[in-house]
């Protein structure tokens, strides 16, 4: 008998499931009852030739009366069932399946709970042929596992992209593997748009692409701010003596790719498009477009690896060395998707703050702050790195990379003030 006919005769082989919503009980409970009432009845010229209590002696036979009329009803209700669905029940279930066009070629391919018991039967939904579209494109997830690129960002690139390269790489689902996608192209944005800018706050205060971007923070600083700087940023590296190693090259254009600002924007364009509502409602709609992104990024990611020569550095602690005259930190590497940056100890004639963070690029540390900083999130409860989105009314307006999780700093947004009232020169 099929599970379908075994949930309909659960309960000793004639009552239904659940229960309560048998009507077959209801009868017999009702049979009882009346019975009970019936008997307890006083009956003038009835003797009794027990010494069984009325009440008792009233329920033994209210329940005799149930059991003798009432459960036959049941069994009887059965044999009509089985009697029906092995009579028509195959043939009705047999021609809706026929006019709901479900490829079933041969009768034996009819599930047996149809041929045995189409009275309670629904109709499965048709087996319909898979989307080659899809099919082909659900492989997306296996795209972004067996990804180089995005396995070589998490564990050598600063943490902000790593991370987000290890949420894709973790994500089984299409629709958010798109959306992470968009993150970690703006990871990418603001983590290579910062050490631009930090190097032009050090080298050259005085560009007009850094005054652009004090004028942004004012509302927030969008992508294309950022790689406004880092196209600047290139520029001004190429005739300079400390420049970031491997920077120039890596950001311009070369025979076999174009620069990393036409990538971006490429990504950008699918972002707005996100924006204004055209995101994907499909896991197939999804990863066409996943593979578009992912393209763009492979080149991205490859294009920034100097950023893995010249790593994040987070100042734990300093002293100095009266002997050598040097400084000696202790500081962590921000690089690779472990939120615990791998410990390691530095010397340097540089006088290092401590819980700031550096780009160590080949033994000139550039100063991060104020445009990423590491500190406590009131929101995740544990230190988080964050980026300057804005300033607003007196406070720097900073938001997580993790998460996006927002926090305010008036430290930090004096310090953008004593940057943009430097003196020119």
């Amino acid at each position: 008998m099929s599970t379908h006919a075994c949930e309909r005769n659960k309960y000793l082989g004639a009552y239904d499931k659940p229960i309560l919503r048998d009507k077959m009980l209801w009868v017999l409970i009702g049979l009882i009852i009346f019975g009970f009432v019936a008997l307890l009845s006083p009956n003038e010229g009835a003797e009794r030739s027990t010494g069984i209590p009325l009440w008792l002696d009233s329920l033994l036979g209210a329940l005799v009366v149930g059991a003798t009329i009432g459960y036959p009803l049941a069994l009887v209700r059965r044999v009509i069932r089985l009697f029906v669905s092995r009579r028509s029940g195959h043939l009705s279930s047999n021609s809706d399946l026929i006019h709901n066009h479900t490829p079933l070629e041969t009768f034996s391919d009819i599930p047996r709970s149809v041929r045995e018991n189409g009275g309670g039967y629904t109709t499965p939904r048709p087996i319909l042929p898979v989307d080659p579209v899809v099919k082909q494109n659900s492989l997306a997830g296996n795209l972004v596992a067996d990804s180089a690129s995005l396995s070589r960002a998490r564990e050598g690139l600063p943490f902000p992209i790593a991370r987000t390269a290890r949420s894709l790489q973790i994500s089984h689902n299409p629709i958010e593997q798109y959306t992470l996608l968009l993150e970690l192209a703006e990871s990418i944005s603001v983590s290579v748009g910062a050490v631009a800018a930090a190097w032009l706050i050090r080298n050259e205060p005085d560009n007009p692409q850094l005054q652009s971007l004090y004028q942004a923070m004012s509302r927030g600083v969008s992508q294309g701010t950022w790689h406004s700087v880092i196209a600047a940023a290139a520029k001004s590296m190429a005739n300079s003596e400390s420049a970031i190693p491997g920077y120039c090259q890596g950001v311009g254009q070369s025979k076999k790719s174009p620069d990393l600002v036409s990538i971006l924007r490429g990504v950008v364009e699918e972002r707005n498009r996100w924006a204004h509502g055209a995101r994907p409602t499909t896991k197939g709609d999804a990863a066409i477009r996943i593979n578009d992104i992912l393209e763009k990024l492979d080149i991205a990611l490859r294009k920034i690896s100097f950023l893995g020569h010249s790593p994040w550095i987070l100042v734990r602690d300093t002293s100095y060395d009266r002997r050598s005259g040097q400084f000696v930190a202790n500081v962590g590497k921000a690089m690779s998707d472990h939120p615990e940056f791998e410990p390691s100890t530095i010397r340097t004639s540089t006088p290092l703050a401590e819980d700031t963070l550096y780009v160590d690029a080949k033994g000139i540390y550039i100063d991060l702050t104020p445009l990423v900083v590491y500190k406590y999130c009131v929101h995740c409860r544990q230190p988080e790195m964050f980026y300057a989105d804005r300033l607003d009314r007196g406070r720097a307006v900073l938001k997580s990379f993790a998460r996006g999780h927002e926090t305010f700093d008036e430290e930090i947004f004096e310090e953008f003030q004593d940057i943009m009232n430097r003196p020119a020169g």
